[in-house]
């Protein structure tokens, strides 16, 4: 995974110069009751939406300069509804959360800013597909009623 984290910042630093901001919105999830929880399941999506966001903070970093930066970690509502059947990806969200208060100290006095977006449900190709609906998506993540955005 470092190697394609290193080959897209030197493709990006060559298409556009100077990296001054990261958004890290690379992200997986698989929802699924206690039961159906794989070791494969867990590091899919650990390493895709915890482990991909370090290295490619950590790249960043490196790359930004006295100038400092900017770091915009994707999170989600699911860090905080824990709606049921969705340990690894209620988890997984929740260690970007802690990862970006962390980073956020650690970095500011280097002038760079870390902070994160903790979108809900957004009507998207992943909703569309599978067995998820935007309708049951919003269902799973609400414990009142949703209002349709």
């Amino acid at each position: 995974m470092s190697k394609d984290v290193e080959r897209v910042f030197t493709e990006a630093r060559s298409a556009f110069g100077k990296i001054d901001i990261l958004v890290n919105n690379a992200g997986v999830c698989r929802f699924g009751a206690i039961e159906a929880v794989t070791e494969d399941e867990f590091h899919r999506q650990f390493d895709t939406n915890v482990l991909g966001l370090l290295l490619a903070t950590k790249t960043a970093v490196a790359q930004f300069g006295s100038e400092g930066g900017s770091v915009i970690n994707i999170s989600s509502v699911a860090s905080r509804l824990t709606s049921p059947e969705t340990s690894i990806y209620s988890a997984s969200k929740a260690s970007v959360d802690a990862i970006t208060r962390v980073l956020a100290r650690e970095l500011g006095p280097r002038k760079i800013r870390v902070n994160s977006i903790n979108p809900g449900v957004v009507d998207t190709e992943g909703t569309q597909t599978g067995a998820s609906s935007v309708a049951t998506s919003r269902a799973r993540w609400c414990s009142t009623p949703c209002l349709a955005a």
